[in-house]
């Protein structure tokens, strides 16, 4: 488990790294803009389907089940 959780942490701050880079006092007091309802209406389902997967992943693995078993056999 503890394992996991540093694996975890070291490839959350490497993406930070990789595509954030370092932030330049230019940009560190600029405001945010918001959100438009586009934006949300568009990563709304997908992080909605995220965490259903996540927490009940027996949704896609139960599709695909009969054909993993079709292979294997």
């Amino acid at each position: 488990a503890l394992g996991t959780i540093l694996a975890t942490v070291y490839v959350a701050r490497m993406l930070r790294r990789v595509a954030f880079g370092v932030v330049t006092p230019q940009w560190r007091d600029a405001p945010v803009p918001r959100l438009a309802a586009t934006d949300i209406a568009a990563w709304a389902p997908l992080a909605v389907a995220a965490l259903v997967i996540g927490l009940w992943p027996r949704i896609v693995l139960g599709v695909c089940n009969a054909a993993v078993h079709g292979l294997l056999r």
